[in-house]
């Protein structure tokens, strides 16, 4: 995807941003509970859409980074990014 297809598909998402090669988004949670939830669904949505996001854990905050590697970003991490918006 170019750049102009990149940030016109962003406009349709819920604060996810633009990092170089990746989108990014960091979700904020009040109890560790919460935040496990939402974990496990993430996995279940990367297993149903065979694509996984990279997932850094710091206390109640959970960094989410989506890219499909050496291409970049591509439909499946814009896929990927509006099944999370869904549960977010």
């Amino acid at each position: 995807m170019n750049l102009n297809e990149i940030q016109s598909k962003l406009s349709e998402l819920n604060d996810w941003e633009l990092k170089l090669d990746s989108l990014e988004k960091n979700f904020f949670f009040k109890t560790t509970e919460e935040q496990k939830k939402f974990l496990n669904q993430i996995l279940d949505i990367g297993e149903k859409l065979s694509h996984s996001p990279i997932i850094l854990i710091d206390r109640k905050i959970v960094k989410l980074t989506l890219s499909s590697g050496k291409e970049g970003i591509t439909e499946q991490d814009f896929s990927l990014a509006k099944e999370i918006d869904k549960i977010s």
